[in-house]
């Protein structure tokens, strides 16, 4: 199997995980507290990862670089910690294909780290694209979308956090892909995840042994192990095989899969007006990841 084929398939393995991740995920959030579920979320995908660093050992892997990997795994565990609790909140209110969505917008999230971590220049593809994506945020979260016959509003706060944690993943994505070769990804991914556990304790200091539920505690493992433990890995495998746009473009699969997921599981489906802010995000999100690889089969052929 070639590279990039290789590297394409896991991209879309990656996006099927991230949409078996969210309906789970929103099951947990009905039976709970976000922040508990999202304990339980890091809690049981550190063990997966842990579990699986001693089968997925590379021996072509860089040498143990150990202070690097806890400075980076620390930042990263801030960033699953809070994006998490913000995914958690965003997808009890909303639902779980609007959250797909809009944790899309982290492609926009990383045309604009890049040029400030990567040395990357945005191109006038990713302003446009900014620009679209923010329209069809308006419309989820104003009165615009009411306005244009669209039925009640999606839940601003909702639709807000589902955002604020595109931007803590896209910031881990941005800072995986200056470091990756450097790294070994699962070790990272298990420090990581083992880290936001501490830092959960340290924030709240207790035990929430009375809050938990088993379904709570069933539904956030089954997230656990489809989004932060398997999705994860198949995005690391794919940033070796091709470039990090390609990868990118394999996730705009999970939307239309979350939808057809969350109908067949749950029966339930976004509203007119959330289909069609959704969409307008979508739209842009796809503009600059579409000119990204056009640039590069340009390059490529010349």
């Amino acid at each position: 199997m070639s590279p990039t084929l290789r590297g394409v398939l896991f991209g879309l393995l990656g996006a099927f995980f991230s949409a078996c991740f969210l309906i789970p995920w929103k099951l947990a959030t009905l039976h709970g507290d976000a922040k508990y579920a999202t304990l339980v979320l890091l809690a049981s995908a550190a063990f997966f990862n842990t579990v699986a660093i001693a089968p997925m050992h590379n021996d072509k892997a860089p040498p143990l670089a150990l202070a690097p990997t806890l400075k980076l795994a620390a930042v990263f565990a801030a960033l699953s910690l809070v994006g998490n609790l913000f995914s958690a909140e965003s997808v009890h209110r909303v639902s779980g294909a609007l959250l797909a969505v809009l944790q899309r917008c982290e492609v926009l999230v990383v045309g604009l780290l890049g040029p400030l971590l990567l040395g990357e220049r945005s191109r006038p593809s990713f302003w446009l694209g900014s620009l679209v994506a923010g329209a069809g945020l308006v419309v989820l979260g104003t009165s615009a979308g009411a306005e244009l016959g669209l039925g009640p509003n999606a839940d601003p706060i909702g639709a807000l956090c589902g955002v604020a944690s595109a931007v803590c993943f896209g910031m881990m994505t941005v800072l995986t892909r200056r470091y990756i070769r450097k790294l070994r990804p699962v070790l990272l991914n298990a420090l990581r995840l083992w880290l936001g556990v501490l830092l959960w304790f340290a924030i709240e200091r207790a035990l929430p042994l009375d809050a938990m539920n088993a379904s709570l505690i069933l539904y956030a493992a089954m997230a656990a192990f489809f989004g932060p433990f398997l999705s994860r890995l198949a995005m690391m495998e794919s940033a070796h095989h091709v470039p990090a746009s390609t990868t990118v473009l394999a996730t705009l699969v999970t939307p239309p899969t979350t939808l057809l997921l969350g109908f067949a599981v749950l029966g339930t489906l976004p509203s007119a007006h959330e289909l069609m802010g959704g969409g307008i995000m979508l739209v842009g999100v796809a503009i600059p990841v579409i000119a990204a690889l056009r640039d590069e089969r340009a390059i490529r052929g010349a």
